[in-house]
């Protein structure tokens, strides 16, 4: 099995359930465990310090990437193997669909569904196979629920075909996304 970069989308804030710290902790040592590396927002807050110390606590590799403008308010953190300071966003991104080769969507706020649609439109638009570049959506205690209703709506009103997102797979627990992540690792 070859080593992949795992990118992690998710919010700088920790949400009101305690599910999603939990769902996060297990990502991290779910990719530390299975010989990946994460790639993430480079935060100590929230759920993205969360799934960052969990992959270091399970001997992982962590690269952050964060904006200038974060540094203080997302609290950078400099305990990582690797640490980024980017001047922007653009510069983020452009890191992240750089190394990336699995992305997994935690909830999160604007940025993370801002991520989530420039990666989906960057690999639909520069990408070869849809299919070798996953974006796995975990979709705890239905927190995704609306997105997924809104690409059937983009399918259904034909503005999106259902194979220009077949990539962006829901996964409901961690326990299904680790399934989906194996079946990718032996293809």
């Amino acid at each position: 099995m070859t080593k992949k970069n795992i990118v992690v989308y998710c919010g700088c804030h920790p949400g009101n359930n305690s599910i999603f710290s939990k769902v996060a902790e297990d990502v991290g040592t779910l990719i530390a465990k299975k010989g990946h590396n994460l790639i993430y927002g480079g935060g100590k807050s929230g759920l993205m310090g969360i799934v960052a110390n969990s992959a270091m606590k399970s001997k992982g590799f962590v690269t952050g990437v964060i904006p200038e403008v974060f540094v203080k308010k997302e609290q950078a953190h400099y305990e990582l193997q690797k640490l980024f300071i980017v001047k922007n966003l653009s510069q983020r991104k452009e890191y992240f669909l750089k190394h990336g080769d699995i992305f997994i969507i935690l909830p999160g706020g604007l940025g993370t569904l801002e991520e989530l649609a420039d990666t989906a439109s960057y690999i639909r638009t520069y990408k070869d196979c849809l299919e070798n570049y996953p974006i796995y959506v975990l979709n705890i205690n239905g927190f995704y629920d609306p997105l997924l209703k809104l690409f059937e709506t983009y399918t259904q009103y034909s503005f999106i075909p259902r194979n220009e997102w077949a990539n962006i797979i829901f996964c409901n627990s961690v326990e299904e996304l680790n399934i989906h992540i194996s079946k990718f690792e032996n293809n």
